[in-house]
């Protein structure tokens, strides 16, 4: 059986369906999955048991570049499609394609042309609504989901350097309200080179861009490497597997870190979506904003470099579990939430 994935646009979301996967490999143990999306779905997901190949989505162009993909498509000759990322056109591609089953997230305008599908809830995780759309298709019978785990990745040169390797991404102004601050961020990289071992400075280039305002001149010669804007989705995979703690924003990298296994402190601002909704189930400390801020734009500013550090040292200090160093308001299935209290 040949089953093509249509997955997710944004990073974060893609490694968010790797429970589905799960679950349809342990109901089709036989399948070949095939991964319709962005360019990076074959790094991330390449090395994976039963991958088949991957197509690049047109997205952001008009019909005519979809209907081009309709061909190979057809050629493929795919028994089913589950829509994780579900368009009308991606359904009418499917159904022009000759897929006979199309299973996604059920609206108004694709209700009826899918033969199975989930209606999105708000009060749902993420996760649970892409595992729910694979159980729609082919049912599994589980009644426990899956961790997000993508396969164990490193990049051997980070991992010979001697620890601690904090890898740290901050954002910039193409990340909004979710991006620290840069006077913040420049106090917190002088911080975190205090406990010494290695800095990684990730991301893509806007967030290079944007570090490059706040970065110490010096900052060679205290060993933080600036590896933003210099690596593919892929490399940042191998990099961020290759840490002993991550420092990021709300963004594709917490993500990672998380399917990594990787332990990771999450700044949490004011974000695109519902935090708990999107919230890494891995092994973290999750730093919220005081309950009282008034504006969205002083979310971000109340997480405080000298609270993001003892995060990162209890995190280090105890690699098997996790210790809050702040009074704990949420605390379940391995994962701690700090809501910070004014200073």
């Amino acid at each position: 059986m040949r089953i093509l994935l249509r997955t997710p646009n944004y990073l974060g979301d893609t490694v968010m369906i790797t429970p589905a996967l799960e679950l349809l490999r342990r109901t089709l143990p036989d399948a070949e999955f095939w991964f319709w999306g962005s360019r990076f779905n074959e790094e991330l997901f390449g090395g994976e048991e039963n991958y088949g190949g991957s197509l690049v989505h047109p997205r952001g162009q008009g019909w005519n570049a979809y209907l081009s993909q309709l061909g190979e498509i057809r050629a493929r000759q795919f028994d089913a499609a589950i829509l994780f990322a579900t368009q009308l056109r991606d359904v009418v591609l499917s159904r022009l394609g000759r897929i006979p089953r199309v299973v996604g997230t059920i609206k108004k305008d694709t209700r009826l042309l899918l033969d199975s599908g989930v209606q999105y809830s708000f009060a749902r995780h993420r996760v649970n609504h892409f595992a729910l759309l694979a159980d729609a298709g082919f049912a599994s019978g589980e009644r426990i989901l899956p961790p997000v785990r993508l396969r164990p990745r490193t990049n051997d040169l980070i991992a010979g350097l001697g620890g601690p390797r904090i890898g740290v991404l901050l954002g910039g102004p193409h990340k909004g309200l979710r991006a620290y601050p840069p006077a913040m961020a420049a106090q917190l990289i002088d911080e975190l080179a205090g406990i010494g071992g290695h800095i990684f400075l990730l991301g893509d280039t806007e967030d290079e861009e944007a570090a490059s305002r706040w970065l110490p001149r010096d900052h060679s010669a205290r060993n933080l490497h600036v590896l933003a804007g210099k690596t593919t989705v892929g490399g940042l995979a191998d990099a961020i597997g290759s840490m002993d703690v991550m420092v990021t924003i709300d963004t594709g990298a917490l993500h990672l870190a998380s399917a990594l296994d990787v332990p990771f402190v999450s700044l949490v601002g004011f974000g695109t979506s519902s935090y708990c909704t999107i919230r890494p189930q891995g092994r973290g400390i999750h730093l919220l904003p005081p309950e009282h801020i008034l504006r969205d734009e002083e979310k971000i500013r109340s997480i405080r470099p000298s609270r993001i550090v003892s995060a990162v040292l209890a995190l280090l200090e105890t690699p098997g579990s996790l210790t809050a160093t702040e009074p704990v308001a949420l605390q379940f299935a391995g994962l701690h939430s700090v809501r910070l209290s004014p200073e």
